[in-house]
């Protein structure tokens, strides 16, 4: 296993040598902690109403099997 000392020179390295300009801003992501993608105000909106709906039990969810199942069955139907 390469020790870190080495794997910041060849990391170092291959950031010099990079051109790609959507490369270096995923790189620049993940190093600054962020995930990659941000929600407008409208969509943070969305997914915290929905948030609440599910605490209060008011909206439907599935289990992993169900959704395997729904998917599967959405398979069969394109293939047709």
């Amino acid at each position: 296993m390469m020790d870190t000392r080495a794997l910041k020179l060849e990391l170092f390295e291959k950031l010099a040598a990079e051109n790609d300009s959507a490369k270096l801003a995923e790189v620049k992501h993940i190093l600054d902690g962020t995930d990659g993608f941000e929600l407008s105000d409208e969509q943070l909106s969305v997914v915290s109403e929905r948030f609440e709906q599910y605490k209060r039990g008011e909206a439907k969810t599935y289990t992993w099997e169900e959704v395997k199942r729904m998917l599967e069955e959405n398979r069969k139907r394109e293939l047709e």
